[in-house]
């Protein structure tokens, strides 16, 4: 392929050749030497190789939290004859930074020689990020020519929400089912959480005899427990660009907060489902285990603030595929009355609701000007916020959580710290 800097050459000779004539100028015409000699060197050296590379790549781990930076090689074979004058791009996610190494890089390399590329990028957000493909440029010494050919080698960071350990959050399903968990139930049975002595029978296993007892009463005795059950959760997140809400900050603080209750209450061997309202809606059925926290995650990456919308597709997935018996949790920066109306009839139809209100006023506070107008706006805002939050406290539980606070925080000082399940 001609590159510009060969038209240019050519349109500065005739320019001077026909200034020269013109002028009868011969100095003019005598620069032409140095033209036509270059030219001359770009028709020998301009022709472009044969370009016979094999690239290969391996990324040091294809998931990772926001924040964290991965390593990526790049392993080049030469398959055909030496070639010089190459640039290596290799095509990075846009907005990702490259801390070591890297991306883009001239290369000389001889036949059968293997290269190897290393650098560190950190993607930018959560989501689905795309490497490659890999471009390899080649220019002649004059500039005169170029060619590109593009290796489609390619590649995927999958980047996480921030997820934050939850270890003393108070939240459980006061509804519980048969399966073993970690929630305490009223049910006598196997678990750790002692609740009376009681007579031995014939049967009683070995282990449940408390000795110190038998030894006192002249009889055996037996260790009663309660029994420890699993719930379900249903989590959903209001990601819709309601009236007030702030955009991504919110939503991204949204999101971390569902993968993080999400790990935790899947710890604790509950059955959790969530329903995803944004640009679209999107429902991960109730289930149990590590697969289901990787559902529910891979949901989340394609989170996008959306239009506001009715809440229809949210009651027809609680309908379709969640249990009544569930423990609902509502992550919402309460933007409208529709969830306000959401959460009460809910709990008119029985269901456990909590309700966890991120805050765009505190996120957005930092961002503000400062002026008499402006502050009188946020006061008028956060007196709406408040009335909506203390109307709910009326029906269910909720947490009006600052963004800029870690989540386990509030989920601590929530009340009433143990809660027996009742089945």
């Amino acid at each position: 392929m001609r590159s510009r800097a060969r038209a240019a050459l050519l349109l500065s000779g005739l320019f001077l050749l026909l200034s020269g004539l013109a002028l009868r100028r011969w100095e003019l015409i005598s620069l032409l030497i140095p033209i036509t000699v270059l030219l001359f060197l770009s028709l020998f050296l301009g022709r472009p190789p044969d370009i016979s590379l094999r690239v290969s790549r391996s990324i040091e781990s294809d998931r990772l939290l926001e924040g964290d930076s991965v390593w990526v090689e790049l392993r080049i074979l030469n398959q055909g004859r030496d070639l010089n004058f190459l640039e290596i791009v290799d095509m990075i996610p846009e907005g990702s930074v490259v801390l070591e190494g890297r991306s883009q890089f001239p290369l000389s390399i001889r036949s059968d020689e293997e290269i190897v590329a290393r650098y560190r990028i950190r993607p930018s957000g959560r989501g689905r990020h795309r490497l490659g493909p890999v471009e390899v440029r080649w220019t002649d010494p004059t500039f005169m020519y170029s060619s590109e050919t593009v290796i489609e080698e390619t590649g995927e960071i999958i980047v996480l929400p921030d997820i934050h350990e939850l270890k003393k959050c108070s939240l459980r399903p006061t509804k519980v089912r048969m399966h073993v968990g970690n929630i305490g139930s009223k049910i006598l049975g196997a678990g750790s959480e002692f609740y009376c002595l009681r007579g031995y029978f014939p049967g009683d296993e070995m282990r449940r005899l408390n000795w110190k007892a038998s030894a006192r009463r002249g009889a055996l005795v037996t260790n009663e427990y309660e029994s420890e059950r699993s719930g379900d959760v249903t989590i959903v997140l209001d990601a819709r660009n309601g009236p007030g809400a702030s955009g991504n900050g919110i939503v991204d603080a949204g999101v971390g907060a569902v993968a993080s209750l999400s790990s935790h209450f899947l710890k604790e061997k509950s059955r959790v489902g969530a329903i995803i309202m944004g640009d679209v809606t999107r429902t991960v059925k109730p289930a149990f285990g590590r697969r289901q926290f990787h559902r529910i995650v891979d949901a989340l990456l394609e989170v996008r603030p959306g239009e506001a919308q009715s809440l229809r597709g949210i009651w027809l997935a609680l309908e379709r595929y969640f249990s009544r018996q569930s423990l609902v949790i509502i992550i919402t920066p309460l933007s409208d009355r529709a969830t306000v109306e959401f959460a009460q009839e809910l709990v008119r139809r029985g269901q456990d609701v909590v309700v966890v209100s991120p805050s765009p006023i505190h996120m957005e506070a930092n961002r503000l000007d400062g002026s008499v107008p402006t502050g009188l706006a946020a006061r008028l805002a956060e007196v709406r916020r408040s009335n909506i939050v203390e109307e709910l406290r009326r029906y269910c539980q909720v947490i009006d959580w600052d963004p800029e606070a870690p989540l386990a925080r509030h989920l601590m000082e929530v009340r009433g710290s143990r809660h027996i399940a009742t089945r």
